[in-house]
């Protein structure tokens, strides 16, 4: 399977273990470091799809105003997406047009990232409707992408695989992708602004 969409090896003994650089294949990191990650994205979808939905049509709409902190998250979400946009388009130009053309699954990789990141983009959105500030998957998600875009990124510096243009725009995506992760940790700790607040009774209200 992956010898079809690879330039190389999924995973090669020759660049790990016998030698005095270890390093990592392009297609581990095209497929198993991509592919992880965005994994965590897809099993949430679901599960914020039904609650918004079954939230939406009951009394509990609390809509947090627009505020620095799901600003800046947003904001970050949609930066990166257009970096990834910018990486998917290069690839596709050096595929179509030019005479060098990436590997099928650095094509994939790129694409299925910028899905995500769309989708992330409509998973915060989604949060501010429903009265969200943060999600574990969402962060583990993110910490993971972290992860392994900085051993990817480790990588890319010691190989010739990407060009400088390319090697740049996935530097700025792993810095985003990083201040993401931190931006849940800065969450306020006296709540978010509530908008629409469910219509109850006032305790002293009186019948």
């Amino acid at each position: 399977m992956f010898e079809n969409i690879c330039s190389d090896k999924l995973f090669d003994k020759q660049i790990v273990w016998f030698t005095t650089r270890p390093t990592l294949s392009s297609c581990m990191l095209n497929t198993w470091f991509v592919w992880i990650p965005c994994l965590f994205m897809w099993l949430y979808i679901p599960n914020l799809l039904y609650k918004y939905i079954i939230g939406r049509t009951g009394v509990n709409k609390n809509v947090i105003k627009w505020n620095l902190y799901n600003i800046s998250r947003l904001f970050v979400a949609i930066v990166s997406t257009g970096i990834l946009i910018a990486m998917l388009a290069l690839s596709l130009c050096r595929k179509y047009q030019w005479s060098d053309s990436p590997s099928t699954a650095y094509i994939i990789a790129v694409a299925i990232q910028t899905i995500t990141r769309l989708a992330l983009c409509f998973v915060f959105f989604v949060h501010r409707l429903s009265g969200i500030t943060t999600n574990g998957w969402i962060w583990l998600y993110l910490l993971l992408d972290t992860i392994l875009s900085g051993l990817s990124l480790a990588t890319y510096a010691t190989q010739d695989i990407l060009y400088n243009y390319e090697f740049i725009l996935y530097c700025i995506k792993f810095a985003l992708t990083k201040i993401a992760t931190i931006i849940p940790t800065l969450t306020p700790t006296y709540g978010p602004n509530i908008l629409f607040v469910p219509n109850r009774a006032h305790p002293m209200h009186r019948v």
